[in-house]
């Protein structure tokens, strides 16, 4: 849902994963590290004739990785 939205920037689609996922904002450190996160994902991917995949998996990996924080699994 978050990718098809064609004209949001990564800066919006993150926002909108940290509100699905933890139910808060990320602050600036966050969207920072976020960001160089999904980039270093989109260089480090290989090239494929499914260009739909190629832009789901930096993403796919960033939920799972929000998915396995201590903030996600455990309630305050």
């Amino acid at each position: 849902l978050v990718l098809t939205k064609q004209n949001w920037d990564d800066s919006q689609r993150i926002r909108e994963i940290f509100r699905r996922v933890l139910l808060r904002n990320p602050d600036k450190n966050e969207k920072q590290q976020a960001t160089k996160y999904i980039q270093s994902m989109k260089e480090t991917l290989p090239q494929s004739d499914d260009n739909k995949a190629q832009q789901r998996k930096p993403w796919t990996n960033f939920c799972q990785a929000l998915l396995t924080t201590n903030e996600f699994r455990y309630v305050d």
